[in-house]
């Protein structure tokens, strides 16, 4: 007959047991963010991306300068505000065919695409393994 004390000691060792495992599989798995856009026309991404595919840094959505622009109203954001759109990717006009692009800061480069890719899950979320001996997140497309 088990006492209380014998079930609380096997209750405690397989807290610690689940605890260190838990941990475990968290220095083993990270979650990362993958930077990706759910529609085709990449209207809804609201993501950080500062450069092109070409690597080209963008150009404020609030400056006009190197290229003048109409996209001055803050519907045409996600960000529901230019400022906070900042230098960011985006796709103000619902091009089809390019994805978040952006006006470049390059005189001689009006606008470049930004190679944001499409979400494949429900989630922006995944888990993905970490290399040995590495500690650094890792980027990983879907």
């Amino acid at each position: 007959m088990f006492s209380f004390i014998t079930v609380f000691v096997y209750e405690l060792i397989w807290l610690i047991d689940l605890v260190v495992f838990r941990y475990e599989l968290v220095d083993i798995y990270d979650v990362c963010f993958v930077d990706c856009t759910y529609t085709t026309t990449g209207s809804d991404y609201t993501g950080t991306k500062q450069n092109t595919v070409t690597g080209v840094r963008c150009q404020s959505w609030s400056v006009q300068y190197p290229h003048p622009h109409g996209f001055t109203d803050p519907d045409y954001f996600p960000d529901i505000s230019v400022e906070k759109a900042n230098n960011f990717c985006r796709n103000p006009d619902n091009r089809l065919g390019t994805g978040p692009w952006c006006f470049t800061n390059d005189p001689d480069i009006e606008w470049q695409s930004c190679g944001i890719p499409r979400c494949l899950g429900k989630t922006k979320w995944r888990w993905h393994k970490k290399m040995s001996n590495d500690s650094r997140y890792h980027y990983h497309n879907p």
